[in-house]
């Protein structure tokens, strides 16, 4: 956490945790209505819809559950971490189970890096361990789902 006196640092962990847990929510919640809608909309198949959903959900329902518990207490900055890194993930990858060549989110998802280290207060080395993630998903996406207007070595 930060630095400062020990009831700042009691009040900051203690909003870290209710942040942690309400982020948890949102993602659980949120999730499956995207994926839903993006198989109505005709965006994706419903085949690699719950493939993705399945891995994508499955990681937010065990941080929520985790949010729920004494690990929120102890490590609510992990937690917010792993709810940005899975939320990264999940937008990064979402080109992959959709039959869009392009989705300019999956561009931007790499600068939630920069969001959680502006406003999550945490430990730098937190964001800076987000930003490499970013950076590996990001290659991992493009080599499972290259954009056909890429330039091939």
């Amino acid at each position: 956490m930060t630095t400062g006196g020990a009831d700042a640092d009691a009040g900051l962990r203690g909003l870290v945790v209710r942040t942690a847990r309400q982020v948890s929510l949102m993602l659980v919640v949120l999730a499956p209505l995207l994926c839903v809608m993006s198989v109505m909309t005709g965006e994706a198949e419903l085949r690699t819809t719950v493939r993705y959903a399945a891995v994508v959900e499955t990681a937010f329902a065990a941080i929520y559950l985790l949010a729920r518990g004494r690990f929120a207490l102890r490590w609510p900055d992990w937690l917010l971490f792993a709810g940005t890194l899975v939320a990264m993930g999940g937008v990064i990858f979402s080109p992959v189970h959709e039959r869009l060549a392009h989705k300019p989110y999956a561009m931007v998802a790499p600068m939630a890096a920069f969001t959680f280290a502006v406003m999550a207060p945490v430990r730098p080395a937190l964001a800076y361990g987000l930003a490499g993630s970013a950076s590996v998903m990001y290659a991992c996406a493009l080599w499972f789902a290259p954009h056909p207007h890429a330039v091939n070595g």
